[in-house]
């Protein structure tokens, strides 16, 4: 609800991580091209739902399990690319 501040509390700090999670990311691509991804490409949307995913997959609560684990009952222990990255 509006101005509840213990609801959006939650969401402030998940738009945080996704934000931090996305400059790393960012950031990571950009050394490795070796040029500059504007925010109006469409691979920075692409990056922001991955960086989503990845926190989803791998981050651990204060259970000492990720959403992933809580969500589907097992580790996700597949390989990854990193974002960007040809395959």
């Amino acid at each position: 609800p509006v101005g509840d501040s213990d609801g959006n509390g939650a969401i402030e700090r998940a738009n945080l991580a996704v934000g931090g999670q996305v400059r790393v990311m960012k950031d990571c691509l950009e050394l490795k091209l070796g040029t500059t991804i504007p925010l109006e490409s469409a691979a920075m949307k692409w990056l922001v739902r991955h960086a989503a995913w990845a926190l989803t997959t791998y981050q651990k609560g204060a259970d000492g399990r990720s959403a992933h684990q809580r969500i589907r009952g097992n580790i996700f222990d597949l390989q990854v690319a990193a974002f960007g990255e040809a395959v």
